[in-house]
């Protein structure tokens, strides 16, 4: 697929047009995609693109959780995401691309950290060995405070 092609494609996700985001002072003319940027897999045949794109948009001084998803999109010729396009985690029941598989979980506020306290308070050890089997990740989850 084409620059031209993955562009339009970009544009017609009404979450991902940011067209109230602008790049020094001035609206952008083109789509640019926001997302999560902690964990992603860059297929090596896309590295180099990749890379290049990120650079151009440190340049430009962009947001990096609109950076990364954007050069991400231009430079692989398919993006696997876990939630379906125009689905955010804060909406209450996302859709999700694959509804059987590993899922992430965000823990926002204090009542999501409460419900895995269990899990979330101790040792290093004890997360790793009770990590639900169908969890992918937990999102925010500062591992310097574990012992």
């Amino acid at each position: 697929m084409g620059l031209a092609a993955r562009l339009a494609q970009a544009k017609k996700a009404k979450r991902s047009f940011l067209d109230a985001i602008s790049l020094r002072g001035q609206p952008a003319e083109y789509p640019l995609l926001a997302g999560y940027s902690d964990f992603l897999v860059i297929p090596a045949e896309a590295i180099d693109d990749f890379v290049h794109y990120c650079g151009v948009f440190a340049a430009l001084n962009i947001f990096a959780e609109v950076a990364v998803p954007t050069a991400l999109a231009l430079a692989a010729d398919s993006v696997k995401t876990e939630l379906c396009a125009n689905s955010h985690f804060h909406d209450e029941n996302p859709a999700r691309t694959d509804p059987h598989g590993l899922c992430g979980v965000e823990l926002w506020n204090a009542a999501d950290k409460a419900r895995h306290a269990g899990l979330l308070d101790g040792s290093l050890d004890h997360l790793c060995a009770n990590f639900p089997a169908d969890w992918l990740y937990i999102h925010p989850v500062k591992l310097s405070r574990y012992t």
